[in-house]
């Protein structure tokens, strides 16, 4: 769990979007970082896993909210091939 705020580093942006400040960058990196690690160890030791972006915001904090990617459309969120090892 991440102990930043979004509106000084938004990860789920590429780098150059996601900073307006380089300081915050190492938080940036790390938590990437981990994400790859945590998604390694998975398709390490499972035949497929389950990545879930959860993440608070203000305007109806009693609501959880799904969102998805316009980069990667597809008719179901879960049509995504198993990767064999």
């Amino acid at each position: 769990m991440v102990k930043y705020q979004r509106k000084y580093i938004d990860a789920n942006r590429p780098p150059e979007l996601a900073l307006e400040d380089s300081r915050p960058r190492p938080y940036y990196d790390y938590y990437h970082q981990s994400v790859r690690r945590f998604v390694g160890e998975v398709r390490k030791n499972h035949p497929a896993g389950l990545l879930i972006d959860v993440h608070g915001q203000s305007k109806a904090p009693d609501v959880v909210m799904r969102a998805r990617s316009t980069a990667a459309r597809s008719t179901s969120c879960f049509d995504v091939p198993a990767r064999t090892p």
